[in-house]
């Protein structure tokens, strides 16, 4: 398993995130084929309805909005190559990343849900949690 460590930005945007999907992105980063960064977490309603209007997100029912148990249940991971955030890599990319967090997903005990795996509104950097 790899060495990797998450960057102070990344540890900050996982403040205020489900300490399940928490822990499911900390242990997937060992195992994604790929080094990956945490490039958002928690969101602000007027963030939500910015996503909206741009035709960046499609509700205002986004698990990155702080749910009734006080967490956002989604995160947006995006691949670190040579020292920046790779927001157009291929999705064969993505799915590496995907790859680690379904590993570490079933290894917890967590049920995740990857957007890469989406019909329709396809959103590959996405991954949520179904709590409860």
């Amino acid at each position: 398993m790899d060495k990797r460590i998450f960057s102070q930005r990344s540890r900050r945007n996982l403040e205020r995130v489900h300490p399940d999907l928490v822990r499911c992105v900390q242990l997937a980063l060992g195992y994604s084929e790929v080094d990956f960064t945490v490039v958002e977490g928690a969101r602000t309603l007027e963030k939500q309805r910015e996503y909206v209007s741009k035709g960046a997100s499609r509700t205002m029912k986004s698990y990155h909005l702080i749910q009734p148990d006080g967490y956002a249940h989604a995160v947006d991971l995006y691949p670190w190559v040579d020292g920046s955030v790779r927001v157009n890599a291929p999705f064969a990319t993505f799915r590496k990343i995907a790859d680690g967090m379904k590993r570490a997903a079933r290894e917890l005990g967590i049920r995740i849900t990857w957007g890469g795996d989406w019909k329709t509104f396809v959103d590959a950097p996405h991954y949520q949690i179904e709590v409860g």
